[in-house]
This record gives structure tokens, sequence and C-alpha cells, in this order.
């Protein structure tokens, strides 16, 4: 995973634009391929990740906290949960089942 933000970018206004509902799709696809797994939990728990965002994010198998959030998002598909109920990760699979999407 690449960084697709300059090097001298500052973690926590990465970490506020990926954590901002009204920050833009194009963006968050960037910032969900930084390599700090916080700014990655944080577009994973943006209420305004686009689903295919967090569709790749659900594979981010280096980091649990991302897929715990991804389970956890709003607009999270009912595919990618489905992929997430056989994770590897007991909790994640506890994580799924517990999560009711109405």
């Amino acid at each position: 995973m690449t960084d697709s933000v300059p090097a001298n970018d500052d973690l926590d206004a990465r970490l506020a634009e990926a954590g901002n509902p009204d920050t833009s799709p194009d963006r968050l696809r960037q910032l969900a391929a930084a390599r700090s797994k916080t700014v990655r939990r944080a577009v994973a728990a943006n209420p305004g990740t686009p689903p295919d965002v967090l569709q790749k994010l659900a594979g981010d198998c280096r980091d649990d906290a991302v897929r715990w959030h991804v389970i956890e998002n709003p607009n999270t598909p009912i595919a990618v949960l489905q992929q997430l109920a056989g994770d590897s990760n007991e909790v994640m699979r506890a994580s799924v089942a517990g999560y009711c999407k109405t």
C-alpha cells in the first residue's frame, strides 16, 4: 500500500479529511490507500465513504480495526458484510452477526 498523498502532508490534516463526511469521494479513495492505519480507519468509519471504497477496505488484512469500522459503516453493501462474515477473525464474524442492517 502506498500513500497517494504528498510525503509532507500532515497526519492530523489527513485524519481530519478522512473523518469529514464532506470530503469528496475521490479524496476518500486516495486516503483509503494511506500507509497509516489510523487514516484508513477514519476513512472506513466515515459515513460519506462510497461503497466501492468500503469494499476495498474490507480486504485490509493488516488491521482488524479497519474491517470493524467497515462493518459499522451504514454505507457498507450487504455483499461486503457477507464477505466479512467469513473473515478468519472470530471478532469480525461476531461483529457482522451482531450488526443489523436496516
